[in-house]
């Protein structure tokens, strides 16, 4: 679990906390200020979509692992992330029943990761600190592509062949930018990327690339929350079973696998709440085939109601730990 750092919420404290906060709170304001006053098209928010994804995102996870300082004890914790989302994803499909639906359970596991948690982070405590979240997403990754996306797809009873999953794992931005970045920092090629002659301005247009990420993913996700009242108490409901099911794992992943077990600092237990408390995979809804109207109305309803409680419990988490 946390161990709470010895210090007193005086008047600077306080400001810190604000003004590192205040600027996620502005663009989720404006993404959803922009929805009301049309400003922006949904065809518009797809297409920056894609960006973040194929491109923002990709430049952002390159250029955190480049710079990580890569250990062996990482990739339990990576094995640990993604046998929890399994363990989860078989809870929630053994245990919950209910007639007429067939995707609730997928709302009980994987995490918003890409989309929110390394904005959130990253706007708290700076882009160069998102190493330990993105090493603990790394888990995530391979969950969701071989093992979100499979089971996802078998319940559109559409058939995935490993082959084709393969290939699209592979050729995945985000997966391509992972794995080249761990290849070229374990043969310890950082620097020597660092001497060429255009490195100077490639690491440029990076970090201004990286600087915009954090905005636009919040405006995105602003943009996006709105809610129905029809579904509100029993997306409300979801939410809580999710967090009363993560909790108990989380404290124990906290504790004894990251502070115990693998002696991580600090920074990796912030890094691990912030994850844990994301909201379920915003892909979800997506894969949904047309039939499953009721269904995907409560599932969108609970996406925007936990994304707008983890937000709200992440102010919480960083209002005791605004440092790292």
């Amino acid at each position: 679990m946390l161990i709470f750092p010895d210090y007193h919420n005086d008047m600077n404290d306080i400001l810190l906390i604000l003004n590192k906060i205040f600027p996620v709170l502005v663009f989720l304001f404006l993404g959803s200020l922009f929805r009301q006053i049309q400003l922006l098209k949904k065809e518009t928010i797809d297409d920056l979509k894609k960006f973040i994804v194929n491109v923002s995102l990709p430049a952002v996870l390159f250029v955190s692992f480049l710079n990580t300082t890569i250990e062996l004890r990482y990739l339990v914790l990576m094995i640990v992330m993604f046998l929890l989302c399994v363990v989860l994803l078989v809870i929630a499909k053994r245990f919950y029943h209910r007639k007429g639906t067939r995707y609730i359970p997928f709302l009980f596991t994987g995490f918003e990761f890409g989309m929110l948690g390394i904005s959130l982070f990253a706007s708290a405590y700076g882009m160069d600190a998102i190493g330990p979240i993105a090493i603990i997403g790394i888990g995530h990754e391979f969950f969701i592509w071989f093992v979100y996306l499979t089971f996802l797809l078998k319940e559109n009873e559409k058939a995935t062949s490993a082959k084709s999953l393969l290939r699209s794992f592979f050729t995945s931005p985000v997966i391509l930018a992972i794995l080249s970045s761990v290849l070229l920092n374990l043969l310890g090629l950082r620097q020597s990327i660092s001497n060429l002659f255009f490195s100077e301005g490639l690491f440029t247009s990076l970090e201004w690339l990286l600087n915009l990420t954090p905005p636009i993913i919040l405006i995105i996700v602003g943009y996006e929350i709105h809610f129905s009242k029809k579904t509100m108490k029993e997306s409300a409901k979801l939410v809580l079973m999710r967090i009363l099911l993560i909790l108990p794992f989380g404290l124990f992943i906290s504790f004894f696998i990251v502070h115990k077990l693998l002696g991580l600092t600090l920074n990796f237990q912030i890094a691990l709440w912030t994850f844990l408390l994301l909201p379920p995979p915003f892909i979800l809804p997506l894969y949904m085939p047309p039939g499953f109207d009721n269904e995907k109305s409560l599932i969108n309803n609970t996406l925007f109601l936990n994304t707008i409680i983890s937000i709200v419990l992440f102010i919480v988490l960083f209002a005791f730990f605004p440092v790292l």
